[in-house]
């Protein structure tokens, strides 16, 4: 691996973050390599010669975006080991931020930097007429309207299917929306014409709540 800060060095081209560009305005020999402060060591590929993957065997299309690809007229610059520096803008901010964040499914405590809330609950609709539908209110202070809610379940056998009675083998449609600010609205819609689906006890509502802004 390269130390942590790149130094001007004689056998190889150096250029300070600011300069990155400039390798736009070089073709040098096929393979010539070059230093990037905070972005790392590139190497240069002729357009007359295939830029293969790590196994040598399927070429790739290369697109430049001004950090990991610079292309020049006649060819392009690869990065292809990067800085520290690199490393940690690109992936830390994210793992930190999953190792910082609490969760909890019970009081929906912020994760994903409190985009993302989860909270569950105890299924109180005890039954759905034919081709009618009720709905369950869940108090979530988090909840605004227009925030995106996902709703999945948990049964008592763990089943992928809701536990019903009755004679109907169909399922409810499952639909979850925030009703009002602090309150999300689960409806569940029996597609049955003929049968009123009867839920059997023990059904747990997870939810995810998608904040909007």
């Amino acid at each position: 691996m390269f130390p942590q800060s790149f130094t001007k060095n004689a056998g190889f081209p150096y250029y300070t973050y600011d300069q990155r560009g400039l390798l736009r305005q070089w073709s040098p020999n096929d393979g010539t390599q070059a230093l990037v402060d905070s972005l790392g060591m590139f190497t240069y590929y002729n357009s007359n010669n295939q830029i293969f993957d790590n196994n040598n065997v399927n070429t790739y299309q290369v697109f430049d975006d001004d950090e990991s690809c610079f292309q020049t007229g006649n060819g392009a610059w690869i990065l292809e080991y990067p800085h520290w520096d690199l490393v940690n803008d690109w992936q830390l901010p994210d793992t930190e931020a999953l190792y910082n964040a609490t969760y909890s499914s019970v009081s929906g405590l912020p994760r994903f930097s409190g985009r993302v809330y989860f909270t569950s609950v105890a299924n109180t609709i005890t039954s759905v007429v034919n081709q009618n539908n009720i709905s369950q209110t869940v108090p979530f202070s988090p909840a605004s309207v227009g925030d995106i809610v996902v709703v999945g379940f948990t049964t008592p056998n763990g089943t992928a299917r809701l536990p019903l009675t009755g004679s109907t083998n169909q399922q409810p449609s499952i639909n979850s929306f925030v009703y009002s600010s602090g309150i999300i609205s689960i409806v569940l819609t029996n597609p049955n014409a003929n049968s009123t689906m009867t839920m059997t006890s023990g059904i747990t509502w997870n939810i995810m709540l998608i904040k909007s802004s």
